[in-house]
């Protein structure tokens, strides 16, 4: 099946600054969000409440999880289980799809 980003998703979440993201696909069982992330920022500690895998597209970051740091580049990816604490701290400007 051949996409096209035709959806985009808005929040009631207040805009965080650095961070803008678009939902690329959805249906009721997942969805696709790219994000981009400028060089510096921060997405703070959150956590969701489904499984979800982070593939970063371009970019690095330094991912956090359960207190362990991860070093993500270009083409890496990360499972997070639901209800796991992270954060993201961008070392450069990233791009990634979240997919959940």
């Amino acid at each position: 099946m051949l996409g096209r980003n035709q959806n985009t998703h808005k929040t009631n979440r207040p805009a965080l600054k650095g961070i803008n993201g678009t939902t690329i696909y959805s249906n009721p069982q997942f969805s696709v969000k790219q994000i981009h992330v400028k060089k510096g920022s921060i997405i703070a500690e959150h956590y969701s409440s489904t499984d979800a895998v982070l593939y970063v597209l371009k970019g690095n970051c330094v991912f956090v999880m359960s207190g362990n740091e991860h070093k993500l580049g270009e083409m890496d990816f990360i499972s997070i289980d639901a209800n796991e604490k992270h954060l993201i701290k961008a070392t450069s400007d990233l791009l990634f799809l979240l997919i959940r």
